[in-house]
């Protein structure tokens, strides 16, 4: 519903531009943010060109991408970043199913950075960060790869 792009937005970024695959949410953050570009769209198919933007953001989009699916995605993701790659998800260090509103095949964490390190040669790390819940032992990781090449 555009909530992270108005995070984006309060932190100064700007000439926003996002997908969403479900209409009500799309309907809801084209509300909320009239002046950026938003469509309907699946993260299997971004309808964007090759390095159209300096910096792609995922923020939970990743963790509800099915394993199978996820090379897709995230070369969709990297094929759209001219310069960066900013994610923040849920984070283990293997690929770990989660039980998700009652409903299995809906949600997974892993180490994100190192499957996009694994997948592509030409991204560098350039920092990631493991956020630890104070209320149980889960963890998220915020990262930042640079394109290389």
């Amino acid at each position: 519903m555009g909530t992270q792009l108005l995070l984006l937005k309060e932190m100064g970024f700007s000439q926003l531009s996002g997908i969403e695959i479900q209409s009500y949410a799309l309907g809801r953050a084209q509300e909320r943010l009239p002046d950026a570009q938003l469509l309907q769209a699946s993260a299997l198919s971004i309808p964007f060109e090759d390095k159209h933007f300096d910096l792609v953001f995922t923020s939970g989009v990743l963790i509800h991408i099915a394993p199978r699916d996820l090379p897709i995605v995230m070369s969709e993701v990297r094929r759209c970043a001219k310069h960066w790659i900013w994610g923040f998800e849920y984070y283990a260090p293997h690929m770990t199913e989660v039980t998700y509103r009652g409903n299995d095949g809906l949600l997974w964490k892993t180490d994100y950075a190192r499957l996009y390190l694994e997948q592509f040669d030409g991204l560098e790390l350039v920092r990631e960060e493991r956020l630890r819940y104070l209320e149980n032992e889960n963890v998220d990781t915020a990262f930042l790869l640079q394109r290389k090449d």
